[in-house]
């Protein structure tokens, strides 16, 4: 299931903004995508619900991608 930004960085505990700015640095591949569409200077975000739990189950078994 898609989630927000918010969504993701409350169960990652962690600023809204930070994760924002980490995934549009290419950081959090494996959590989801932050792009633009041409000419559009907002910024959109597809993170998956999984993905995050995945993430956070991968850092809890001290998996570092």
């Amino acid at each position: 299931m898609e989630i927000t930004a918010e969504a993701a960085a409350r169960k990652m505990e962690m600023n809204p903004q930070k994760l924002r700015v980490m995934m549009q640095l290419g950081y959090l591949k494996e959590v989801g995508i932050a792009f633009r569409i041409p000419g559009n200077k907002k910024w959109s975000y597809y993170i998956q619900e999984e993905s995050v739990d995945r993430y956070l189950e991968g850092l809890k078994n001290g998996k570092r991608d």
